[in-house]
């Protein structure tokens, strides 16, 4: 089984690790650029682990809705079929994102994941 590449806006960073977490304690392999070292050109490694992933999970926020490279990265998925969508906070989805149903995660505390 491959593993799961998570999309999000860097500002989300701290609201998206428990999500990271969660999965993990769930045994699913999961990829983000917190795995990036800082001299690795990062556009050739985000578009070599998106390529290679199982499942393209896009966090939408009110940050990641504003981000051309999560939109980028939700189109691969979409194109792919393998996009799935989870919400943190109460917004619209992308034109072209919102025809399958989000995860709706708003208003949740996100360390309530880990129990």
């Amino acid at each position: 089984m491959g593993y799961v590449f998570i999309s999000y806006a860097h500002e989300d960073r701290l609201r998206v690790e428990p999500l990271v977490s969660f999965l993990e304690t769930q045994g699913i392999s999961v990829w983000w650029d917190d795995k990036i070292h800082p001299t690795t050109k990062w556009r050739q490694v985000i578009t070599n682990k998106l390529d290679q992933a199982a499942c393209v999970l896009v966090v939408w926020s009110l940050y990641s809705v504003e981000s051309d490279f999560v939109l980028d990265e939700a189109q691969t998925g979409l194109d792919r079929g393998t996009l799935l969508s989870v919400c943190l906070d109460r917004v619209r989805i992308p034109l072209g994102f919102g025809q399958d149903q989000a995860v709706n995660l708003s208003g949740q505390d996100p360390l309530l994941l880990n129990r």
